[in-house]
Formats: structure tokens, C-alpha cells, sequence
């Protein structure tokens, strides 16, 4: 440590100082050296009279480390208010009582807070400072010695010393772990309060192969709480105050070795969880002692030897498995098992019906077996069917396409015109053709009888048809049964291809020689058209099929193919004519003629178009304003092809 001695003697130099300084305070004072002091500092004197003006002040002493040991003050208390005196740390040095007066001199200034000495002054009889009495866990009130516990909060691992004798500490963060200093260097007698009041598990961890109630570590769980004793051995803790959602612990206890008895020690009795390892030698006893309870343990050992729990000398005891985990309960007197959990291995897996690859006794590959099917794509084509079996663990069995067969009894009966409809016009005459060089065999004809009855038509097959050889057939003259037909006798209406001898309505005719829907509407006269809209036709004078409507103008015929003409002659001066025909409300022909002369000119339309059945034609027309008065004459017709 520093000194500082005058060459001359070896005798201390002290620093430059006041003799002498008197204070009076109503707050602590803080002293500072007189070769470091400003303006209006507390400048720490030789001797000090102090007066505190009010009770509980301190007087701080300035940094030992910047003077010599030997360094002293004398202080007096002249007030009524007693006032302790500290070093430059904040370590009480003593108290000064009214009208006491006390020697301080420093005897280490290694550090700022040094080593100082006391003694007191003025006293007639011997008497005992208490603050230099005060230990840990106690402190100094005014003269008597009082039990003292303070408290220091923490968040993080700390590591126990000596100077935390007595002392509460208190942990509010989360897990941490707490070491300790060497139980020799903590001796005997040491002590600390341990509190948990944080969120995670507070573990607590001797130094070395040291213990804590015979553990390696003991856990304290959120809000528990214990006493922790050294006696410069090991560690014991008492008190131990265990949280009401935090009752089980559980604990890994080695019984390597036997044979042998283990009895459990009070920390390893009081795990509900007990895990028991080791390699055994010969079979193991643990006993539990004579005290109630239930245990979950888990046999972890190994070798060919047997672990049996009991409750004390006179029980026989339980024996659990190697690998299992119970549950054993003791009455104090008797040791049972309440519950074993059993585990067990698969030795064999057979295969049924429809799998190979069984039985597997060690490893292999279960699969499906294979069937009759032939693999491939079936069905998928318009025309074809698939027929397949399926046997009781729902695999197909066998697949085979088919044709598709439809009774005609599932046939919905169509006319002939739905049955034009759905042709295709290949030839683009409009004509059915069903065979373009058919070869028609020379018939026989030979004189018919009629009579009444049904003819129907004969089968026509392909073959060779040559010039026939008619011979004049010989009619006779049929016999009309009058009653039969009565006065006023409707003629049958026949289907198309039936060959009869009964009469026919003018229907069947028609249909039979395949009439085609058309009509033809006029415009007679009219003036000019003006701004672009529909024409406004007479009354059709023919309309085959009455597909032409004369109120809405539209002629909406049924499926196929129609040769539709729109005409207008006109008288025209200076202006223009154009003509449109609509299909399904959309233009799909126009023609135009326009001249600044005065003529006669015709303009129309004619075009092929193929109808669906539900498209309907319109025709429009529009036209500019005429230097003389028009006579517009026209038509819009259409016929089946």
C-alpha cells in the first residue's frame, strides 16, 4: 500500500489539511480531502465538531486510497442527535451518541474504502461501540445490536459468498441457476435465505462433487422457498416451502452393483418420479421405509437380475420388470403395484386374401396380388361398354368391353323433318342419298289382288336392278263396303313408309314427296324507307309449314338447308337504297345502290344458308330522302334446299 514518509526522519507526511472544522447539517455530509476541495466543499479536518439537526444522518469519510495510512480524525458530536459515521463505500464505521467523540485512524488505504480503526474518547467507563459489533444478519440501532436480514433481488445466475451470510435473496427472472462458493471457504455456520419468485425453475449447485440434502442439485419450482445451511462440508437445506401447482420431483438414483439392499435417503423417498439406473451385479433391493406412499419408478437397469421395492425388513416386497414403468403404493407396511404399463413386440404378419409377401416374422414387403385383369384402358369410345366384376375386398376381377345395344323400345319416336335435321348434307344437293350407285335387281310384277287390309312396304336390299318386265295387270273392281266407310268417312292419316291400300290425307302426301317449308311475303307500293329499320311486309301469299310469322316479321324454319332472297324495285332520284338480312338479330348479307340521276333500279339479295332449327331471319332495309316521290315494290322469300 502506498505511504508517503519524509526522507528526514521516516516520519508520515500528512497532506496539507484544516486543524480544525465545525459543521452543523440537516442532511448526510459528505467529506471530501483539502487538497482536492472546491469552493464550498466539506473539507475533511483534523478535528471536527458535528451538530445534526435532525435524527438518522451520516458522516461519509473522502477516498483512503489518496492519502497515507496513519491518516486520523478526531470527531465530536456537540448536537442532541445521534449519527453514524461510514467509509467511502458506505460501511458503517460506528455511531457518535450526544456529546461523544471518536478517534478514527486508517490503517490499509489499498482501496477507496480502506481499513479504519475506532476508538473512543471521553468516556469514564468502558463501553462497546455497537456498529462495530454488527456482523451479518445484524446491525447497529443507536447502541444495541439487532437481528438485520437484507434482501437482494436478482434476474440472473449468481454465485454465493461469503459476504451473503444471513442475507435474503430473492430471484424474479426467469430459469437461472445459483453456484455456490466451496462449502470449506463458506465454513460452518454459514446460512442464506432462497426465494423463487420468478417464472422458470431456480436450480441450485454446489461447488464440485459438494451436495444439497444429498443431491447434486436441489430445484426450487415459482414461488418455492427454503433455508440454506453450509456446515463447511455439504449443505442442508430446512424450511423447504414447496409451491401448491409444483408438488412433484422427481429424482434419477443409481443402484449399480449388488446383491445389496438401498435404502433411500428422505430427498429420494420424497420423489414421486423415481428413475433407476445402473448395471447390476446380483439382484437389488430398495427399501422405502415404514412411511405411506405411492411411487412412480421406472426400472431402468441392466443385466439379468431383479429389482424388488419394499416397505421395510418385515415386507416382502414387489418386483418390476426390467423396462417397465409402475406405479407401487405402501401402506407403510406392504408394498404393492397399482399399475404397469406393458409393452410388447410383433413376432409375425400374416397376409389375406389379396396380398402377397406374408407371414413377415422379421422385415419384408406386403403387396397387392395380382388378378385375371389384363391391364389396360378400357371403355372410353362412344360405342363401347365396360363390364367388370369385383370381388369381396373390392379388386376387380375381370374387365371386358362391349358393344352398346339399345332396345327400340328405348327409342323416343322422331318425325321426318327432326330426322332431316340431323343429316348431313354431303352433296350439297339437299337430297337424302344413301348409296350413289346402288344396282337395282329387274323385278317381277305380277298381277296384284286388292283387297282391304294393310300393305306395308317390302324390304329394299342392294343388288342388281335392270330394266323390268311390266305386264299389263289385270285390275278387278273392288267392292266398296259403304257401311264400313260411312256417310261422311275421314281417309286414314298414314305414317311415312307404310305401303296400304287404305286412302291418304293430303299430310301424308306432302310428306311422303318431301315438300320443303318456304314462303313468300310482298311489299307492294311503298315509299321511301328512310332511317334503318325492319320492312313491314304484306300477308305471305304462300307458307308452307307456317313457319313464317307475319307479326313479328321473322321466318324461323326447322333444321336445314334454305335459299332466302330479299327484292326491291325502286324509282330513285339523288339519293340511295340499301337492303339487309338479318339472322338471329345479326346482318349476314347487305346490297346497295345509290345515283344522282332519276332510274329505275332493282337491288336484292340471295343467299344459301344453313339453319338449326331455332335461327329465325328478318329483313331491313334504310334509305335516303327521295327528289321524287318513290314506289317501292319487293319481296323476301325463302325455300328449303
Amino acid at each position: 500500500m502506498s505511504s508517503y514518509t519524509s526522507v528526514f526522519g521516516g516520519q508520515t507526511i500528512n497532506p496539507t489539511m484544516l486543524s480544525y472544522a465545525a459543521y452543523t447539517t440537516a442532511v448526510d455530509l459528505d467529506l471530501v480531502w483539502s487538497f482536492e476541495a472546491l469552493d464550498g466543499s466539506d473539507v475533511m479536518a483534523a478535528k471536527l465538531d458535528v451538530i445534526a439537526s435532525v435524527a438518522a444522518l451520516s458522516v461519509a469519510f473522502p477516498k483512503a486510497s489518496l492519502v497515507s495510512v496513519g491518516q486520523d480524525v478526531l470527531i465530536r458530536n456537540t448536537g442532541a442527535n445521534l449519527f453514524s459515521v461510514h467509509d467511502y463505500a458506505g460501511n458503517t464505521l460506528g455511531t457518535v451518541a450526544s456529546g461523544e467523540s471518536w478517534y478514527f485512524y486508517l490503517t490499509d488505504n489499498s482501496t477507496d474504502a480502506g481499513t479504519w480503526e475506532s476508538v473512543q474518547f471521553g468516556t469514564g467507563t468502558s463501553s462497546a461501540n455497537a456498529a462495530s459489533l454488527a456482523g451479518y444478519g445484524l446491525a447497529a440501532v443507536t447502541t444495541l445490536l439487532n437481528q438485520n436480514l437484507p434482501t437482494t433481488a436478482l434476474t440472473g445466475n449468481y454465485t454465493f459468498g461469503v459476504n451473503d451470510t444471513a442475507s435474503v435473496v430473492r430471484s424474479s427472472g426467469g430459469a437461472v441457476v445459483w453456484a455456490f462458493a466451496a462449502a470449506a471457504t463458506l465454513g460452518s455456520g454459514w446460512f442464506a435465505y432462497v426465494i423463487n419468485a420468478g417464472t422458470g425453475t431456480l436450480t441450485l449447485n454446489p461447488a464440485g462433487a459438494e451436495t444439497i440434502d444429498d443431491a447434486a442439485t436441489k430445484v426450487l419450482q415459482p414461488d418455492e422457498s427454503c433455508i440454506v445451511f453450509c456446515d463447511g462440508v455439504q449443505f442442508s437445506t430446512v424450511g423447504y416451502g414447496r409451491a401448491v401447482t409444483s408438488t412433484v420431483t422427481a429424482q434419477s438414483i443409481g443402484i449399480a452393483g449388488g446383491p445389496s439392499t438401498v435404502t433411500l435417503s428422505a430427498v429420494q423417498n420424497a420423489a414421486q418420479i423415481q428413475n433407476f439406473t445402473g448395471a447390476l451385479t446380483g439382484n437389488q433391493i430398495v427399501d422405502y421405509g415404514v412411511g405411506a406412499g405411492y411411487w412412480f419408478v421406472y426400472n431402468n437397469t441392466t443385466g439379468a437380475y431383479t429389482v424388488t421395492f419394499r416397505a421395510g425388513t418385515l415386507d416382502a416386497g414387489v418386483a418390476v420388470t426390467q423396462g417397465a414403468f409402475s406405479i407401487i403404493r405402501s401402506d407403510g407396511a406392504n408394498m404393492k403395484v397399482a399399475f404397469t404399463a406393458t409393452s410388447g413386440t410383433v413376432t409375425s404378419v400374416a397376409t389375406g386374401t389379396g396380398l402377397t409377401g406374408g407371414p413377415i416374422t422379421t422385415t419384408g414387403t406386403v403387396a397387392l396380388a395380382n388378378t385375371a385383369v389384363t391391364p389396360g384402358t378400357y371403355g372410353g369410345a362412344l360405342n363401347m361398354t365396360v363390364a367388370i366384376a369385383v370381388d369381396a375386398q373390392g379388386r376387380i376381377t375381370s374387365a371386358a368391353d362391349g358393344n352398346i345395344a339399345i332396345p327400340l323400345t328405348q327409342v323416343t319416336a322422331f318425325s321426318s323433318a327432326t330426322l332431316r335435321g340431323q343429316m348431313t348434307d354431303e352433296t350439297g344437293t339437299g337430297l337424302a342419298v344413301f348409296d350413289t350407285s346402288p344396282t337395282i335387281a329387274t323385278p317381277t310384277i305380277t298381277n296384284p289382288t286388292v283387297s282391304t287390309g294393310t300393305f306395308t312396304n317390302p324390304a329394299v336390299s342392294t343388288g342388281t336392278f335392270t330394266s323390268p318386265t311390266i305386264t299389263t295387270p289385270t285390275i278387278n273392281t273392288p267392292t266398296i263396303n259403304t257401311a264400313s266407310m260411312g256417310a261422311a268417312s275421314t281417309a286414314t292419316t298414314q305414317a311415312a313408309g307404310n305401303n296400304t291400300t287404305l286412302l291418304a290425307t293430303t299430310a301424308f302426301v306432302t310428306a311422303a314427296v318431301g315438300v320443303r317449308p318456304g314462303f313468300r311475303a310482298n311489299l307492294d307500293g311503298v315509299g321511301a324507307p328512310g332511317a334503318f329499320g325492319k320492312i313491314t311486309l304484306a300477308a305471305a301469299s304462300f307458307n308452307v309449314g307456317s313457319y313464317w310469322n307475319n307479326g313479328t316479321q321473322r321466318f324461323t324454319p326447322p333444321s336445314g338447308l334454305y335459299l332466302l332472297q330479299i327484292g326491291l324495285t325502286a324509282a330513285i332520284s339523288n339519293s340511295y337504297l340499301e337492303l339487309y338480312l338479318y339472322k338471329n338479330g345479326v346482318g349476314i348479307a347487305t346490297a346497295y345502290q345509290g345515283n344522282s340521276q332519276t332510274w329505275n333500279q332493282n337491288v336484292g339479295i340471295s343467299i344459301a344458308d344453313q339453319a338449326n332449327g331455332t335461327d329465325y331471319y328478318e329483313a331491313y332495309w334504310a334509305g335516303g330522302a327521295f327528289s321524287v316521290p318513290a314506289s317501292i315494290n319487293g319481296w323476301f322469300s325463302a325455300v328449303g334446299a
